[in-house]
């Protein structure tokens, strides 16, 4: 299939028209990299392509659990939270590859005043990568992602213990695979881990908008899939009697206008300033800080890998925000380092809310509206840890 916006929408009239697809999944991700939108019938989007649709815009601004809060300023209580639209861009119009009659397409949401949202991670994302282009820097991006079929949070599902052996076939992770495949991702591997339940899933060096998606579909794909065998696919980075992580790791190809020293420990450093971005959660925040990554550079090219997010993390805040770390690192914009705290998830938002560069690249909205959530994820963590050892010995030791 071409790849043109055009192509791909001939494709879709042709498919609509003999019924082939039936509907349309209009598409945007959340800021935790949650597949959202909207069904529609393929007749009405074929009929209506350029128009926008609507959505609460607190969908912006959710937890994990799809509460919204009244301490983010992009929209609260106060707001009303009222709708934004999502322009979408047929270029992004694929098959679903794993269901019959399906084809989705992702698009960006757009604020009431007909702009870009600021607070959207896919448009954070774009802006990052204009400001590299700006830079002459072009980037590819690759990400390996693990997940865990569970049948409930303390039983793992289909995936056997010590992982699966020759000649073994999940036929949920076939149709995974078969499926992703279909729909024009560019699966390089998938396979089971060495736990109980627990599989990885690798995707191929691409652009990086592209490659970003290509994880919110992977995942969304996994969890319908799963439901089909009656388990889910869960990818939390820390779960019940697990030994091994579920870590999102990022591998970076840059090509740079001109040779470069790039000092990994710098982009180390800057990686842990934003650490609460690629760890949003407090189970999250338990993998440690970024390790050092791998670079190697070759005059204008660099390779960089083992860029480590929790496997729950938005794909394109991590994707922008690594960008804009190693643009950073670099030494374009000349800013020196801090030290971060490293011991919860609510002082790392705090310092990350003091730091310039993170701001200056990925926006004062997007920022300021990310900080209060990670501060309540925090609170309400330590607030279901109690201090039971005092409680139980007090009136004893």
């Amino acid at each position: 299939m071409t790849r043109t916006a055009n192509d791909r929408f001939e494709w879709l009239r042709a498919a609509a028209a003999t019924g082939a697809v039936h509907t349309v999944r209009a598409s945007f991700a959340d800021r935790l990299g949650h597949w959202r939108g909207k069904r529609i019938p393929a007749e009405h989007f074929v009929e209506h392509p350029g128009h926008t649709i609507g959505f609460c815009d607190g969908m912006l601004v959710c937890d994990v659990r799809c509460d919204v809060i009244e301490d983010t300023p992009y929209t609260n209580y106060g707001t009303g939270y009222p709708d934004f639209d999502v322009r979408f861009d047929l270029a992004r119009l694929r098959p679903v590859g794993w269901i019959d009659g399906e084809a989705y397409v992702f698009g960006d949401p757009i604020d009431h005043d007909g702009q870009p949202s600021p607070v959207s991670p896919r448009h954070v994302l774009q802006h990052v990568l204009g400001r590299l282009n700006a830079q002459r820097i072009k980037a590819r991006v690759g990400f390996e992602f693990g997940g865990r079929f569970m049948h409930d949070p303390f039983r793992p599902a289909l995936i056997p213990a010590g992982g699966l052996q020759p000649g073994d076939e999940i036929g949920a992770l076939t149709r995974l695979g078969r499926g992703l495949q279909a729909s024009e991702i560019p699966i390089m591997s998938i396979a089971g881990g060495r736990e109980a339940g627990a599989f990885r899933l690798g995707l191929g060096v691409d652009e990086p908008m592209t490659s970003a998606e290509a994880v919110v579909v992977a995942k969304g794909a996994a969890k319908e899939i799963a439901r089909q065998s009656g388990v889910t696919a869960s990818f939390m980075t820390n779960q019940r009697g697990a030994t091994q992580l579920s870590l999102l790791e990022a591998t970076i190809e840059l090509e740079t206008a001109k040779p470069t020293n790039l000092n990994a420990e710098a982009i180390r450093s800057r990686l842990v300033e934003v650490r609460p971005l690629l760890q949003p959660s407090a189970n999250a925040f338990k993998i440690g800080v970024p390790a050092v990554p791998d670079v190697d550079v070759n005059g204008s090219r660099i390779h960089i890998g083992r860029l480590t997010a929790s496997s729950e993390a938005d794909p394109f805040t991590v994707t922008a925000a690594v960008l804009a770390a190693i643009s950073v690192a670099l030494g374009s914009d000349g800013i020196a380092a801090s030290t971060s705290p490293t011991d919860t998830l609510g002082a790392a938002a705090t310092h990350l809310s003091g730091i310039a560069w993170p701001t200056d690249w990925l926006g004062a909205a997007f920022v300021a509206n990310s900080i209060p959530l990670l501060l309540r994820e925090d609170i309400l963590h330590r607030s279901n840890v109690t201090d039971w050892e005092i409680e139980r010995y007090w009136s004893t030791a």
